[in-house]
């Protein structure tokens, strides 16, 4: 009985669900989701490896490396009775033992013993960067559309990778490094917001699953760069030439509707939807009737609007300020475990390649399964489930001794960080209307960010154990601030907002 009452209830919400997406006018006009949009979430879901790269870049860069001080300022000292990892008032000369590379930024620029924090900072400059890009960039695609804000945030990395190894010292790298991680941040801005905004409600789940299942990719190929590169210089080179062929297919990236809509380029939206419509096979003959019933609506809206929104209007409402600073927060709680999680991992393990692909791999299964679980179950009960996950693995890995077998079970707290953001990630462009969607995306995303540019100092701690614990109580704190966000499965997306509206 208890089965058809909830078989009920599920063709209800269906039914609901389907009532929202046929009210909605991009849906109307162009389809839910069509050839035309698989092409455009596939075009822009490559830009997102370029990212993904270079967040995974450090684990090569900067590798658990031997040393051993060859040389003092004095004939006093016996070598042989120098000891490996030590560190020596009066050594002038160390010696490296690199497994990866000839030369990595620790054995070149010498980022041992007082320097040693110095590894450490170099990821945290990417995620600085990558806070301030977010921001930028959501502000530069609210402001200029969502093509021009990705396509310049492509550009960037593939400028500063390209440039990188040209860097004669540790200062230097770490400036272009900076400009790395702001155009990186525009990719994670942009991409998402720019794939929701052409799909029907009811394949949202599946585009921003589909979105990020390109990270897992992209992270796994980076061992294939790793292979065959025989400096960090070659490495981080051969990212950004490679890179410049993803930049140049951008040439083919539509602006999406909403935008134009809600930027009052009326005639431009019609042309855009018209030719979709086509492209996807369906008619043309109600368009410019839904588009200018939209209108209306939006005008409605908007008629006592007489600003531009900025960041504040996220803060405008009380209920609006508590979604804001609440998605935040989880958002915070993502990136520490995550970012923090993939660089742990390295650390445990005794062969950086495999442990690097099954990291990569990994988020595959990851993003399938969320993205599952965000289209039967919703927003809330996904991203409460994950983190509740990656809280309890990383706990019981505190009591797991470093090696082969804690790699594979900090894998595991890795899948379920992973599948978090995949819910997030839907979550937050549903949260908020098209006008704030990307400012409030970059708030997110730079708040997840600015907290993970404590990541790289956490997964340094020794014993291991203690970095273990941390990940765990800040996932367990997560999932207890996501129980305050709404449900936001199946809502239709709203295009502008008032002082006296809810958020959608």
């Amino acid at each position: 009985m208890k089965s058809k009452k909830n078989v009920k209830k599920y063709i209800v919400n269906q039914i609901i669900q389907d009532k929202q997406c046929e009210d909605d006018y991009v849906t109307k006009c162009m389809g839910a989701f069509g050839i035309w949009q698989a092409l455009v979430c596939l075009l822009v879901s490559i830009t997102r490896v370029i990212a993904g790269w270079h967040i995974i870049t450090i684990v090569y860069l900067t590798p658990n490396t031997d040393f051993v001080c060859v040389e003092f300022d004095n004939d006093k000292t016996d070598l042989d009775e120098v000891k490996n990892n030590t560190c020596y008032d009066d050594c002038v000369k160390y010696a490296y033992n690199n497994t990866i590379f000839e030369t990595t930024l620790t054995s070149e620029f010498e980022l041992i013993c007082g320097r040693s924090w110095m590894a450490s900072f170099t990821q945290t400059i990417l995620m600085l960067g990558l806070f301030m890009g977010v921001n930028l960039f959501g502000w530069i695609s609210d402001r200029y559309g969502r093509r021009i804000s990705l396509t310049v945030s492509v550009a960037v990395p593939v400028i500063f990778s390209i440039a990188s190894p040209f860097a004669t010292n540790y200062w230097t790298f770490n400036f272009l490094r900076f400009f790395i991680g702001l155009g990186c941040g525009g990719i994670f801005a942009v991409s998402i917001v720019l794939i929701v905004e052409i799909t029907g409600s009811q394949y949202r789940e599946l585009g921003g699953g589909l979105g990020i299942i390109v990270d897992g990719i992209g992270q796994a190929t980076l061992v294939i760069f790793a292979y065959y590169s025989t400096t960090w210089r070659i490495f981080i080179l051969s990212l950004g030439l490679v890179s410049t062929l993803i930049l140049s297919s951008l040439i083919f990236l539509p602006e999406t509707p909403r935008w134009l809509m809600a930027n009052k380029q009326n005639k431009k939206a019609l042309e855009l939807m018209t030719r979709v419509a086509k492209f996807n096979n369906l008619s043309t003959d109600n368009i410019k009737e839904n588009i200018d019933k939209a209108i209306k609506e939006i005008e409605e809206k908007q008629k006592n609007k007489t600003t531009t929104p900025g960041f504040t209007d996220l803060f405008k409402t009380k209920e609006m300020s508590l979604i804001t600073i609440f998605s935040t927060i989880v958002w915070c709680v993502a990136g520490v475990c995550f970012f923090g999680i993939n660089q742990y991992v390295t650390l445990l393990g005794s062969n950086v390649h495999i442990i690097v692909l099954a990291s990569g791999l990994v988020q595959i299964p990851a993003n399938v399964s969320a993205t599952v679980l965000n289209i039967y179950c919703g927003r809330k009960t996904s991203s409460f489930s994950f983190a509740i996950i990656t809280g309890i693995v990383m706990g019981i890995l505190s009591f797991i001794p470093d090696g082969d077998w804690a790699a594979t079970f900090a894998v595991a707290g890795l899948y379920s960080a992973s599948a978090l953001f995949t819910v997030l990630i839907v979550q937050v462009t549903e949260l908020f209307p098209t006008v704030l969607r990307s400012k409030a995306y970059g708030v997110n995303s730079g708040g997840s960010k600015l907290a993970s540019m404590i990541a790289p100092f956490v997964v340094n701690i020794k014993p291991h154990w203690i970095s273990s614990i941390i990940f765990s109580i800040t996932a367990l704190i997560g999932a207890g601030f996501s129980l305050l966000l709404p449900e936001t499965k199946g809502i239709t997306l709203k295009d502008t907002s008032t002082s006296k509206e809810a958020v959608a």
